[in-house]
């Protein structure tokens, strides 16, 4: 069982927006693409959902968080409704991800991969461990965590 895990959540379309954002410097500041300003500088962040995961009686769970604001900090464009309960069932494949765009160290996140029968998106979800700042450093620790958990249950 993992309960109250800070998640982000992405996809692969969402990460090729991203690294175009940052490779071409392209301002965020006024655009429909999720990003957060710290202090003055607007930057574009690669996910677009962040929230609490849970894992328990076979089933998962993801339920949208509103971020919190502050003078420092503040997000912007983050789907805050985003939802969804998946059976283990229903997870037909558990891979990881890394986009095969470097961009640099900080933003190198080794996503878990989920194909499901169930369509939650388009596309395949990614969930990573979140963070910021000094908490970077734990993402694949408990990415990693998340990941095994999954593969375990899944059998």
């Amino acid at each position: 069982m993992m309960n109250n895990r800070i998640i982000w959540i992405s996809s692969i379309s969402h990460l090729e927006q991203f690294t175009l954002h940052v490779k071409n410097k392209l301002q965020v500041k006024n655009a429909a693409f999720p990003h957060v300003r710290l202090l003055t500088n607007y930057v574009p962040i690669n996910y677009f959902s962040k929230g609490n995961l849970s894992i328990s009686n076979g089933m998962v769970s993801y339920i949208a968080e509103l971020s919190k604001e502050g003078w420092i900090k503040k997000y912007y464009n983050l789907d805050t409704k985003l939802q969804f309960s998946l059976l283990l069932d229903e997870i037909l494949k558990i891979d990881r991800y890394m986009h095969p765009e470097h961009i640099n160290n900080y933003y190198r996140t080794n996503w878990i991969r989920i194909k499901t029968s169930k369509k939650i998106f388009t596309e395949d979800i990614l969930l990573s461990q979140g963070g910021s700042g000094p908490s970077m450093n734990g993402i694949i620790q408990g990415t990693n965590e998340i990941y095994y958990k999954l593969k375990e249950l899944k059998g």
